[in-house]
C-alpha cells in the first residue's frame, strides 16, 4: 500500500485562519505554503491543516464576546475577548488527534498580548511557559514543531506599548531559545524596516494587525520547505 500523507497542522490565530485576506481563493499563508509543497514534491507533498481559530488565545479559553480588533470597531477592548478553546486546551483535540500529522507550525499569542488589558494580561514570562508546554507535548508524541514569530501591530485598535514589549520578547525568545525545532520569521518579511513596530502598509488591509493577500504570500514564501522534506 502506499504510504499514508504526512500531515503538517497549523495552529494559530486569525493571522493563520486568514482574516484580511480575499475569501474563498486560498490565498492564506498555509495555503500558500501547501501550493509551494506540491509544486517541489509532487505527490508526496505533505498536506497542510489549517486549524486557526479566529480570536484565538494560547493561554485562556472564551467562548463570549471577541472584543475590539476590527479596523472599523470602536469602543473599549474586552479583556476577557478571544473564542474558542485556548491552544493549549485545544492541541491534543485539534492536532496531535490528526491522523498521519508529523509536523505543527504555531503562530499564536498575539491576541494574548492585545486583548488584555492589566491586571489580567499576562507576562512575558507567562506566555513563554505555553508556548513551552505546546512543545513538549509535541515532542512527547514524537512530532516537530516549528515556532512562528509574531507579526507587528502597532497602529491596532489594541496596540499599547507594554504590549509591545512583550511582543519583541516573546520573538527575542522564540528566535534565539532553540525550544522549537525550528523558527520560521514571519516578523522578518512583513514589518516595516523604517518602523519595525509596523506592518509594511502594502501587507496589510488597512488595521495594522492582519495580513491581506500580500502579506499573506510573502509569509508563505518565507517558509523554507527543506523543514517538510517529503517522506520517501
Amino acid at each position: 500500500a502506499a504510504a499514508a500523507t504526512p500531515v503538517i497542522v497549523t495552529l494559530g490565530d486569525s493571522i493563520t485562519e486568514g482574516y484580511g485576506s480575499t475569501s474563498d481563493t486560498d490565498r492564506r499563508w498555509p495555503d500558500v505554503l501547501a501550493a509551494r509543497l506540491r509544486d517541489k514534491f509532487g505527490d508526496a507533498a505533505p498536506a497542510v491543516l489549517n486549524v486557526a481559530i479566529s480570536g484565538n488565545r494560547l493561554l485562556r479559553s472564551n467562548d463570549g464576546a471577541f472584543g475590539v480588533i476590527g479596523a472599523n470597531s470602536s469602543g473599549p477592548i474586552n479583556p476577557n475577548a478571544g473564542f474558542g478553546p485556548s491552544a493549549l486546551n485545544r492541541f491534543d483535540r485539534d492536532v496531535l488527534l490528526q491522523p498521519g500529522i508529523t509536523h505543527v507550525v504555531v503562530l499564536e499569542s498575539i491576541n494574548d498580548i492585545g486583548m488584555t488589558t492589566d491586571p489580567s494580561s499576562p507576562s512575558v514570562d507567562e506566555i513563554i511557559a505555553g508556548h513551552r508546554a505546546l512543545i513538549q507535548r509535541a515532542h512527547s508524541h514524537g512530532l516537530t514543531i516549528y515556532g512562528g514569530t509574531l507579526t507587528p501591530f502597532e497602529g491596532a485598535l489594541y496596540f499599547t506599548e507594554e504590549g509591545e514589549v512583550k511582543r519583541q520578547a516573546v520573538n527575542q525568545w522564540i528566535r534565539t531559545s532553540g525550544a522549537y525545532d525550528a523558527v520560521i520569521d514571519f516578523d522578518a518579511v512583513v514589518r516595516d524596516s523604517s518602523n519595525p513596530r509596523r506592518f509594511l502598509p502594502m501587507y496589510h488591509p488597512g488595521d495594522w494587525l492582519h495580513p491581506n493577500d500580500e502579506g499573506y504570500r510573502v509569509m508563505g514564501e518565507a517558509i523554507d520547505l527543506t523543514l517538510f522534506a517529503a517522506t520517501p
